[in-house]
Order: structure tokens, then sequence, then C-alpha cells
């Protein structure tokens, strides 16, 4: 039996009182070895009535102490379900908070996806700069820039500390429409990209400095080589006021 003790009534003591001492201790022998599950003991007359009165009521206690027992583990089971409902909850909660973390994450990558984007953009629109410039140049009748080097974007962003892409892409027109540039000079030289970026040359074109210069072949005799006269000198020796 599982039940480790018996509960003893008050009306047994009744019974146990209209015994004597030897069929006293007989009957409690006998209960007591039913109880640890030792065997029955056959008594004898009145007494063995009083036995089977006594372990027919232990019986029936040790079969409602199973039945509290069952209860108690279904009651056990249905909360350890219950338990691990809740901690699956918990478990979800968490896996949720963590799915939040995780958006929060994203959120910031996403931002910093953002930054780049934009630093790529930035970094993008930058170059467009040094490609439309180049493409720009392209158009004019002057030596055409095949690529936009190292070099180069480190020269136009000099440029580009003083002069806006409108500016510089006006320097380039005008190199363009200015004769001298163009080949119009004792050596056919034309200025070229590199040239023109050239902080330096740049500000001598949008200057004007080479409008007016030119070979000097444009002109009626220009066979012959070009000299410089005196003609104030020259009217007063032919009497020519």
């Amino acid at each position: 039996m599982g039940k480790k003790s018996f509960v003893f009534y008050n009306n047994w003591a009744v019974l146990f009182s209209s015994l004597d001492d030897k069929d006293a201790g007989a009957l409690i022998k006998a209960i007591c070895n039913h109880s640890l599950g030792l065997g029955e003991k056959k008594l004898d007359g009145t007494l063995d009535a009083i036995y089977q009165m006594i372990i027919t009521t232990m019986n029936s206690d040790a079969e409602k102490y199973e039945e509290k027992c069952e209860k108690r583990r279904e009651a056990i089971k249905t909360r350890w379900n219950k338990n691990n409902q809740v901690d699956t909850n918990v478990y979800k909660c968490i896996q949720e908070d963590t799915n939040v973390l995780n958006s929060i994450q994203m959120y910031y990558d996403k931002d910093k996806d953002k930054d780049k984007d934009k630093d790529k953009d930035k970094d993008k629109d930058i170059y467009n700069i040094y490609e439309s410039l180049q493409a720009y140049y392209n158009t004019l009748d002057l030596p055409k820039c095949k690529s936009i080097t190292k070099s180069r974007v480190d020269t136009i962003n000099t440029l580009m500390e003083s002069f806006n892409e409108e500016e510089i892409k006006e320097v380039f027109k005008k190199a363009s429409n200015t004769k001298w540039l163009c080949g119009d000079n004792d050596k056919h030289w034309k200025a070229d990209f590199d040239w023109l970026i050239n902080i330096d040359n740049f500000v001598r074109v949008q200057e004007g400095r080479y409008d007016s210069l030119s070979s000097g072949k444009n002109n009626q005799f220009k066979d012959f080589k070009q000299s410089n006269y005196d003609w104030d000198e020259i009217n007063k020796e032919l009497g020519i006021q």
C-alpha cells in the first residue's frame, strides 16, 4: 500500500476497550501487518469480526487516499502544463522582444545604410560633376579629354574651392572662343583639359588675358614678316604733318 499511515478512529477505542490485553495486542498486530502489507493474520471469532470491520475502513481510506493522490497528480500536471504554457508565452514574449530589438537594430542599420547611401550619392554627385565637366569640355573644339584621372580629380577639387561647375564650363567655352588658345599661335598649340583646369591658367582665361593675342597671320600681307614701325617718325621724314 502506498499510504504510510492509517487513521485510528475513536469508535475503535470502544471496541478495543471490550477486549482483554492479549486480544487487543493480537488485533493491533494484525492491523499493523495489514497496513504494512505483511500479510493477513487469521483471528478467531469476535476478534476476527472486529479485525475485518477495521481493515474494511482502512482499505476504504486507502482508496480515498489514492483518489486524492491521483487528483493531486492531475492538478500538478495541469499546473505544470499551465506553467509550461506561461513559460512558452514568456518565451514567445522574449522572442517578440527579441524581434523588437532586431527591428530596432534593423532600423539603425537602415539608417546607417541610408547614411552610407547618402555618402555614396554625394560621392556620385561629385563624380558626376567630373564627368559633366569632361563631357562638356569634349563638345568644344579643343583637344579631347579621354578620362578623369586621380590627378585631374585633385586639380578640379582645388579649382572648385573657388569656382562652381557653371563657372568652370563658362571658362571652357571662353577658351574655345579664344583664337590664340585654339591654335592661332606661332606653335599651333591648343589649350587642353589639364592646362585649363590649372587654377592659374583658368584665372588668366577668365580675365581675358588671351583674348587679343594672335599669330598675326590674319592680315592681308600674311606672307611677310611683321615689323614694328614708328609711324610718327616716318610721317615727319615724309613731311606729312
